[in-house]
């Protein structure tokens, strides 16, 4: 992994980072340090796919990166680990079927959150 800011860099973050952040954070458990380069890297490669304006010289900017890199790191090591509930027996003939049609999307709703004042909005141009 080549953590920015080295030329041909694939991570803002470094594992040791990483360790770091996620000793910090609440709910973290599902935090995988033998997953986490490979998270890392997945993470980096699906925040390239937003549209969005940030200048990486900006110490501030580049904070905020690495902590949505983090947080989409986590949510991808969380999407692994999630087995859906397919049914819960209440006890008698009583029991309860669950949709596990509804899966994880593709981004962290918190690194979304995060990178949102940096995205561009898709805008329509109406024509008459």
């Amino acid at each position: 992994m080549i953590v920015y800011p080295t030329e041909n860099y694939d991570s803002f973050v470094s594992d040791e980072d990483a360790e770091d952040y996620f000793l910090t954070r609440l709910n973290s458990d599902a935090w995988n340090s033998s997953l986490a380069e490979s998270a890392l890297m997945t993470a980096f490669l699906t925040l390239k796919t937003i549209d969005m304006v940030v200048d990486l010289s900006d110490t501030a900017q580049l904070k905020t990166m690495k902590q949505a890199q983090m947080e989409q790191a986590y949510h991808e090591i969380s999407k692994l680990n999630t087995n859906p509930l397919e049914s819960l027996k209440l006890g008698g003939l009583l029991s309860v079927k669950m949709d596990t049609k509804k899966q994880a999307g593709d981004y962290s709703e918190r690194s979304l959150a995060i990178l949102r004042p940096y995205m561009r909005t898709q805008t329509i141009n109406r024509l008459r």
